[in-house]
């Protein structure tokens, strides 16, 4: 907002923490609402792939 450097977490940290939501409050779903999500393709491509090996089930 104040500045060009935009800071984004690993991919790898931010599956983590849904693991972590779902586990300890039984997340079922999530939104994610920034403009800068589709941003940096290599990052989304990293977050899909790791979204596929954790095979979050319900």
């Amino acid at each position: 907002m104040f500045g060009k450097k935009i800071r984004t977490r690993s991919a790898e940290n931010v599956v983590q923490e849904l693991i972590y939501l779902k586990n300890k409050y039984g997340l079922k779903s999530v939104t994610f609402e920034s403009d800068n999500f589709l941003q940096d393709r290599e990052w989304l491509i990293n977050f899909i792939d790791c979204l596929k090996k954790i095979k979050i089930k319900d």
